[in-house]
């Protein structure tokens, strides 16, 4: 569909292959909470569980790759327009999820908790909603 096919291209940053890989891995609901946990946080832990859940509680290493792969896009796309406050959190969680991605296929993780690290890696990069007193 034509929401799938925009997320897809935007997720891709020009690469035909992530483009085909997000489709063929059905990542349109996962792109989406993606970007709300980078944008929104999340305080309460409801839009992580979401994430693990859309990613798969025993995700295969594909889709375990695909999802590190879009959430670095996420994170490449949110800096270009973020204030520069949160341009230096969203560089901080981008660096953390190369550098998890590259650890995951050779370390022993379990991969439901991949996915969650993933999420609390994104809500790192958000601003917080209020100032603290």
């Amino acid at each position: 569909d034509a929401a799938t096919r925009a997320a897809a291209i935007a997720a891709a940053q020009g690469s035909p292959g992530v483009a085909l890989e997000f489709v063929s891995e059905a990542l349109a609901p996962v792109h989406n909470l993606m970007q709300r946990l980078v944008r929104e946080g999340d305080a309460g832990f409801i839009l992580r569980g979401a994430l693990s859940a859309e990613i798969g509680g025993r995700p295969s290493r594909q889709r375990i790759a695909a999802a590190f792969e879009l959430a670095r896009a996420v994170l490449a796309e949110g800096v270009r327009t973020a204030p520069r406050a949160q341009a230096a959190k969203i560089i901080e969680a981008h660096a953390a999820i190369i550098r998890l991605g590259t650890e995951a296929p050779t370390y022993n993780y379990d991969p439901g908790l991949l996915a969650m690290e993933i999420g609390s890696l994104l809500a790192s990069a958000a601003m917080p909603r209020e100032a603290a007193h």
